[in-house]
């Protein structure tokens, strides 16, 4: 597949890589490469809000802010990703790991996961911006908790082990694998829970009364959803007081693209990531925010027996912004109704 994505190098814009992750999700027979996507991803992220100056004035036109300076060459994007896969083969003796069945074993998963948990930054791992990709990995030693269950994924799939895939409620993220993807295990920490439980089997008890596992009922990811999520995880924040608006271009014109293919239809943070997109930069010919935000909703009550809050927050900031306070009433009972559910999993 070398020669098919590097025909794509080097990425001179942002639609250069649009482009790019159309190839991934158009591909027939083979799976999206997420590590070169979260590699491309991180690049684009760290380049347009951490490498380059903030452009205030936005008069001159959304459609201007295009330009990726410097390209990212593939050479690039090469070495990170050679290094990635070094890095996971070179410490997972698959010898050790192999069983009849062909898919990946808990002891393997703990494996991957103790290969990144080892080889960060221990004083970085926190929720901050900007930790969410292999790049900040390869380049910083640096991962969020999202980060770190996307790069045991990604460890994975270098591996060839095709049956893992992500399970994510909104605070937390986890591992499902098996021929039908019946076991779950933990493979990133949570700050609510008391100890690190990375390679623990998560039983249906827990993922039923647990508020952190989404009630039983979270977004269970195939690849091409993962690939959402990726995209969905990127952080246009530059600091407390600045957002670089060409981060959100390049995640909005992503998002779209997961959306004509289908890839958030099940996916209700991404809807709503894309919902206020489209209440900043709409876009015509388009849904509009408020339909992205009813559609997400609409999800999470007939898709996740309503165990998802975020839909709301995104419908109810907008609808608060425009002072339509009877929509901010019905989702405020919707919301309080719902948080009520999730705060009694907690006691």
């Amino acid at each position: 597949m070398t020669d098919s994505v590097k025909r794509f190098f080097p990425l001179q814009s942002i639609d250069d890589a649009i482009e790019l992750f159309r190839f991934h999700l158009k591909m027939k027979d083979i799976e999206p490469d997420l590590t070169t996507l979260s590699i491309v991803a991180g690049m684009i992220e760290d380049t347009l809000s951490n490498s380059r100056v903030m452009i205030q004035d936005m008069s001159q036109g959304l459609e201007e802010i295009n330009d990726l300076e410097p390209a990212i060459t593939w050479d690039a994007v090469l070495i990170l990703r050679q290094k990635f896969v070094s890095v996971i083969k070179g410490y997972c003796d698959l010898s050790l790991f192999l069983n009849a069945s062909g898919v990946a074993s808990r002891k393997l998963i703990k494996r991957v996961s103790d290969i990144l948990w080892n080889t960060v930054r221990k004083d970085k791992m926190k929720e901050k911006n900007h930790f969410s990709n292999l790049y900040s990995y390869l380049t910083d030693s640096k991962l969020d908790c999202f980060g770190l269950a996307l790069g045991v994924l990604a460890g994975c799939q270098v591996l060839g082990f095709g049956d893992v895939h992500l399970a994510m409620s909104e605070d937390h993220v986890w591992v499902l694998h098996g021929l039908d993807g019946e076991q779950s295990t933990e493979v990133t920490w949570h700050e609510k829970l008391s100890r690190d439980r990375r390679g623990e089997d998560i039983s249906n008890e827990s993922k039923a009364s647990c508020w952190i596992y989404a009630g039983g009922n979270p977004v269970v990811c195939d690849r091409k959803m993962e690939v959402a999520a990726i995209v969905t995880a990127l952080c246009p924040v530059v600091n407390c007081s600045v957002s670089s608006y060409e981060v959100m271009l390049f995640q909005q014109k992503l998002l779209w693209l997961l959306y004509d293919n289908g890839c958030l239809e099940t996916y209700p943070m991404g809807l709503g990531k894309l919902g206020d997109l489209q209440r900043i930069f709409p876009g015509s010919g388009r849904p509009s925010c408020s339909q992205l935000y009813s559609k997400a909703i609409r999800v999470t009550q007939t898709r996740y027996s309503n165990r998802h809050v975020y839909p709301y927050l995104y419908a109810a900031g907008h609808y608060h912004s425009i002072g339509d306070q009877e929509s901010t009433r019905v989702l405020g009972t919707s919301l309080t109704s719902t948080e009520t559910l999730q705060a009694s999993e907690r006691r």
